[in-house]
């Protein structure tokens, strides 16, 4: 296993990183009505893409669809797996991973209940 920053990665191409925020919290909304991403999605954003930068920046970005099999770590277990999945794939496309998120076919493949450990684990297959 290698560590880059908060992104933990394997040499048979397993990608771990800590739940992110949930898409009902990454945005805000401002007083006078604007939507915001919140500085919790934003610092989880910053960290991953720096640590997916650092693992694979070397490689030329994916720009054809491709699996990507999802293993979730849910911090209760009424928790909804789909509302995890926006910001990591935003934070791939944004660190270079791929040339839009669009090309990222998820299948979640398990969804497992960890209240001090969530945490998503991927693998891309073609």
């Amino acid at each position: 296993m290698n560590w880059h920053g908060g992104v933990q990665t394997t040499d048979s191409g397993f990608i771990t990183v800590p739940l992110p925020p949930s898409t009902n919290a990454r945005l805000g909304v401002s007083r006078g009505g604007f939507k915001y991403t919140t500085p919790k999605c934003k610092k989880w954003m910053s960290e991953t893409e720096r640590g997916l930068i650092e693992a694979f920046g070397n490689l030329a970005p994916i720009s054809e669809y491709i699996y990507l099999d999802i293993w979730m770590v849910l911090p209760r277990s009424n928790a909804d797996c789909s509302n995890y999945l926006k910001v990591p794939l935003d934070s791939m496309q944004n660190a270079g991973l791929v040339t839009d998120d669009k090309y990222i076919v998820p299948r979640i493949q398990g969804v497992g209940h960890d209240a001090k450990n969530p945490s998503i684990v991927m693998r891309f297959v073609r």
